[in-house]
């Protein structure tokens, strides 16, 4: 009975309910629809999304934050001049095997820990740096984005680095188009070197099978090239969010959601690829194949002109 009336209520509906309807594809395919909902939220992510804007009162704490660190800037360059100095010193004893020379051993070993001492107060002084600097931008805030170079070459930024012209979601961005760029750079190298060795070893052969070859080739390359971009960009992604100080809850949600936004966009990209180089390569196949009807369509033509020409001779 609870199936009949079940039938009977989806038959009422105009088949709204039914799982074979085109509603139901969803439950059919669970996971592929979760795959198209994880697409298309990644591409939103990517393009679309709008960060949270910086208030006024949130940039006055950046600046108070990097007004603190450009107090910093003077103890460093002494705490560095110091360990250079100090780093020069000893290298001016290590001579051409020195190691086994007892004055020169002896003299670098009397300088080693005015050396150890002046680099640990120069990373002390790194990590005060650092620390101040994120808790500048932890003022600002992971989800927050502002205009590119907005404190660059400002008296406010300290320094040229990322942080102090850009908010989470903006160095984000820019880090995904960084390991982008460098993915696609390798695959365009590699297209390249393999193109040049292709054409130096070509022997006797057929243009179509040299050209499917590089094809493959090249779809590889930017397969691989893409695959370590997306490697990469979640491998230095940890440290950004780490310079912001979030919450343990909102790392991980920066993290699953820049992860999906990044995997989505290279997913698009190697599929506008691979379906341009298959229209490629059923274009060359399609050439090819009628190439030999042309050819032997005309040859009949050929024939019958020769022919007639033959007879007139005659």
């Amino acid at each position: 009975m609870p199936d009949s009336s079940s039938r009977e209520l989806a038959r009422r509906s105009g088949g709204s309910l039914a799982v074979g309807g085109p509603l139901g594809a969803p439950l059919r395919h669970p996971r592929l629809a979760l795959t198209l909902v994880l697409w298309l939220l990644g591409l939103y992510l990517a393009f679309l999304a709008r960060p949270a804007a910086i208030t006024p009162q949130q940039e006055l704490a950046f600046k108070a934050k990097i007004k603190e660190a450009e107090g910093v800037l003077g103890e460093l360059a002494l705490a560095e001049r110091a360990y250079m100095e100090a780093d020069m010193e000893m290298r001016q004893h290590m001579v051409w095997f020195w190691r086994w020379k007892p004055e020169a051993r002896a003299a670098v070993e009397e300088r080693r820990p005015a050396v150890e001492a002046a680099q640990q107060k120069l990373q002390a002084v790194e990590q005060r740096r650092d620390a101040l600097l994120r808790e500048a931008k932890a003022a600002l805030g992971l989800w927050s984005a502002t205009e590119p170079a907005r404190w660059l070459n400002s008296p406010a930024c300290p320094c040229s680095c990322a942080c102090a012209t850009e908010a989470g979601v903006e160095e984000g961005r820019e880090l995904f188009k960084d390991s982008f760029a460098a993915g696609k750079l390798f695959a365009q190298r590699q297209s390249f070197w393999d193109t040049m060795f292709v054409i130096m070893s070509r022997r006797e052969g057929d243009w179509l099978g040299l050209l499917l070859r590089l094809l493959l080739q090249t779809l590889a390359n930017f397969f691989t090239g893409m695959i370590v971009a997306v490697f990469v960009f979640l491998f230095r992604l940890p440290s950004l969010i780490w310079s912001y100080s979030p919450t343990l809850w909102s790392g991980l949600a920066f993290f699953s959601l820049a992860a999906v936004a990044g995997v989505s966009v290279v997913a698009s990209y190697l599929g506008l690829l691979f379906g341009a180089g298959a229209a490629a390569a059923y274009s060359t196949l399609w050439i090819a194949t009628m190439q030999p009807r042309l050819e032997g369509r005309g040859a009949p033509r050929r024939l019958e002109g020769a022919s007639s020409t033959r007879e007139h001779e005659e």
